[in-house]
């Protein structure tokens, strides 16, 4: 018996995301980034040509929010662990073990200030 090509598609497609986003999948990744960057609670995965990622760099100093960032483009470790999370822009901001992708001042100020998300 054939399966209809659409049924196929939505097999393939759900098998895909199962593999994508399996919650274990993104802990090792936090993992094996943190391997390459280190420890700081807050750390900013940026490019020096990235707006948001100098609005968000303002927004961290201007709260006393202390940080790491490497470029995602000149040092090996920040394009490392920008591959790790699966980056496909900037910036990516590790605080703790949750991911922020993209400029969210507000979630990332509010898990830096709280013990959520300690390494």
């Amino acid at each position: 018996m054939a399966l209809p090509p659409r049924l196929l598609f939505a097999i393939a497609g759900v098998a895909f995301a199962a593999i994508v986003f399996w919650p274990g999948r993104q802990a090792d990744a936090v993992t094996r980034a943190r391997a390459l960057v280190g420890d700081s609670k807050v750390v900013m995965l940026s490019a020096e040509w990235c707006g948001y990622c100098n609005r968000l760099r303002a927004d961290l100093n201007r709260r006393n929010v202390p940080f790491a960032e490497f470029d995602v483009e000149k040092t090996s470790a920040g394009r490392g662990a920008w591959k790790e999370l699966g980056g496909r822009g900037v910036p990516v901001t590790l605080v703790g073990d949750q991911v922020i992708r993209g400029y969210d001042p507000q979630r990332i100020l509010a898990l830096a200030a709280s013990g959520r998300g300690a390494p």
